[in-house]
């Protein structure tokens, strides 16, 4: 949130962002009507009901899934509670060997991947 906070500031738009960090499990939500929220957990449909309480209509969630298994349970319950336009992406890392005229991926390749969820409120 730190990094986040300073980029804002860097780009002249930290005036138009307010950021909230909470453990919405135990405090259940505690702002409303808000635009966006990112979800960085291992069990992120346990909050998606809360989450999507607090978005305002048209408002956006970001979610963060490790697996695939994650992912497809995430969308699942998004889609059960009213989740729109819901898409995912994966980001994979792999390092690559820039040489003239031999550029190509490495061949010891550890690659790391992630997936990205988004939905929108629709209510």
């Amino acid at each position: 949130m730190e990094i986040a906070r300073k980029n804002l500031k860097k780009s002249g738009m930290e005036k138009n962002v307010s950021m909230f960090k909470q453990d919405i499990m135990e405090t259940g939500p505690e702002q409303s009507n808000i635009d966006i929220a990112v979800i960085d957990l291992g069990d992120p449909w346990n909050v998606l009901q809360a989450v999507h309480n607090c978005l305002k209509s048209s408002g956006c969630v970001a979610i963060i899934c490790p697996t695939m298994n994650q992912l497809e349970k995430t969308s699942k319950h998004m889609n059960d509670i009213g989740f729109t336009d819901i898409e995912s992406t994966e980001l994979l890392i792999r390092n690559i060997e820039a040489r003239e005229g031999k550029t190509r991926p490495s061949m010891r390749m550890i690659g790391h991947t992630t997936y990205l969820l988004f939905g929108r409120k629709i209510t």
